[in-house]
This record gives C-alpha cells, sequence and structure tokens, in this order.
C-alpha cells in the first residue's frame, strides 16, 4: 500500500518535471528550427518583393534624371555640331536654329531612351541588391520572432 501511494506521487512529480522540461527543450529547439526555417522563407519572399517594388521605383526615378541630364547634354552636344555643320551649308544664322531645334528633339529622345535603359538597369539591380538586404534581415527578425512564439507554445 505504501509502495503503491509512493509510486503514484513520485511517478506523479517526476512525470510532470520530466513533462515540462523535455515541454521546454523540445518548444524551443522546434520553435528554433521552425522560426528560422519559416523567418527565412518569409523573409526571402518579402525581401524580394520589396526589392522589386523599391528597385523599380528607384530605378524609375534614377532613371528619369539621368534621361534628363544625358538628354540634355547630349541636346546641346548635337546641337552644336549640327549647327555648325548646317551653318556651313546652309548659314550661321539658319544653321543655329535647325542645329538647336534638331538639338533638342534628338536629346529629348536619346535622354528617354537611355533614361529608360539605365532606369531600368537600375531598378534590377537595386531590387535584387536590396531584396537580398531586406529579405536577410526580415528573415531573420521573423525567424527570431516566430522561434520565440513558437517555441512557447510548444514548450507548454
Amino acid at each position: 500500500m505504501l509502495g503503491e501511494v509512493l509510486g503514484e506521487v513520485l511517478g506523479d512529480v517526476l512525470g510532470e518535471v520530466l513533462g515540462e522540461l523535455l515541454g521546454e527543450v523540445l518548444g524551443d529547439v522546434l520553435g528554433e528550427v521552425l522560426g528560422e526555417v519559416l523567418g527565412d522563407v518569409l523573409g526571402e519572399v518579402l525581401g524580394d518583393v520589396l526589392g522589386d517594388v523599391l528597385g523599380e521605383v528607384l530605378g524609375e526615378v534614377l532613371g528619369e534624371v539621368l534621361g534628363e541630364v544625358l538628354g540634355e547634354v547630349l541636346g546641346e552636344v548635337l546641337g552644336d555640331v549640327l549647327g555648325e555643320v548646317l551653318g556651313d551649308v546652309l548659314g550661321d544664322e539658319l544653321g543655329d536654329v535647325l542645329g538647336d531645334v534638331l538639338g533638342d528633339v534628338l536629346g529629348e529622345v536619346l535622354g528617354d531612351v537611355l533614361g529608360d535603359v539605365l532606369g531600368d538597369a537600375l531598378g534590377d539591380v537595386l531590387g535584387l541588391v536590396l531584396g537580398d538586404v531586406l529579405g536577410e534581415v526580415l528573415g531573420l527578425t521573423l525567424g527570431e520572432v516566430l522561434g520565440e512564439v513558437l517555441g512557447l507554445v510548444l514548450g507548454y
């Protein structure tokens, strides 16, 4: 009778202690592993999405700015060159006017084309870089948070 009671009491106590200990250990381990895996996956997905969006926006802005600057510079250069060439053929005044007009038009067209090309290229590069960086940061952060939450849930 006494052995039965002691066995039951010790069994309950040991079962509770071991259950709690194993629950905490398994909860922490599973929480950390699952948190890290889920955090990496979510971080990578969110990083890619945010990187693409930011890359596209920054690429568009930079492309527009670079396109305007390059267009203006190229337009001026082409205008001067064409104005001088046409000036020799048609006379200085008419050559200058036509050179300026053609330079402005060509500069704007070239600026738009170069701005689009450079904007797309910069957007792609920035998107990849920002996506990787954001993915890494978000993955680590989400992994830690998910690990803690899962560890608490699974541990108890």
